[in-house]
């Protein structure tokens, strides 16, 4: 890890990112995983956010065409306990798998191919009690991570949780307001029309 300085000063830029009046919530994911990843030294790293029951890859760092075009061919059902992704939704909590070589319960076997990994972190995205998706990268050699990425990784998908929630209450807002523009439009047109009712419908 490049030092508690280096990782406070990533956590405000994305902090930044998400205050601004007009964010875009794909460039806060990114910046999310790419700071993340920067700071933990892996080679890569991905946000998959679920969609019922699939998690789908939303963001992505250092990833082949060929790793993405798997992704999409096979989004990952949350039931599949043989990848990092679903077994992370499971417990609810972080997973770290040292070397996938070596893991009994690792069955991703396509997707290891195509991505040469070996070492896994995952951190479950949570809002409320729910898993909305989780936050993950790995190494390419059987590198262990250490508790202190660990933690680090969780205060990143805190942030995203953070950005994806100022997303959705801006669209609810968007929505509210299209709604109350279209009532006031009917309402002039009433009140202009209080003796021919033709304009109204």
């Amino acid at each position: 890890m490049k030092g508690p300085t280096a990782g406070l000063t990533a956590m405000a830029e994305v902090l930044q990112i998400i205050s601004r009046t007009s964010f875009n919530l794909h460039a806060v994911l990114e910046a999310v995983v790419e700071r993340a990843t920067s700071l933990c030294r892996a080679q890569a790293g991905f946000i998959y956010r679920l969609e019922g029951d699939i998690y789908r890859l939303d963001v992505a760092l250092n990833i082949t065409p060929e790793f993405r075009a798997f992704t999409e061919r096979s989004p990952i059902r949350i039931d599949n306990l043989g990848t990092l992704t679903a077994r992370v939704d499971r417990e609810r909590r972080t997973i770290h798998i040292p070397d996938v070589l070596h893991d009994p319960d690792y069955t991703y076997w396509e997707a290891q191919r195509l991505g040469n990994f070996r070492a896994m972190l995952g951190v479950p995205m949570i809002r409320g009690d729910t898993v909305i998706g989780v936050l993950a990268m790995w190494r390419t050699e059987p590198e262990p991570f250490t508790d202190e990425e660990a933690q680090l990784v969780t205060i990143f998908a805190d942030q995203a949780v953070i950005a994806i929630e100022q997303a959705r209450h801006a669209a609810e807002l968007a929505d509210t307001l299209e709604q109350q523009t279209a009532s006031s439009e009917v309402l002039r047109i009433i009140s202009r029309s209080t003796a021919d009712v033709g304009p109204v419908f």
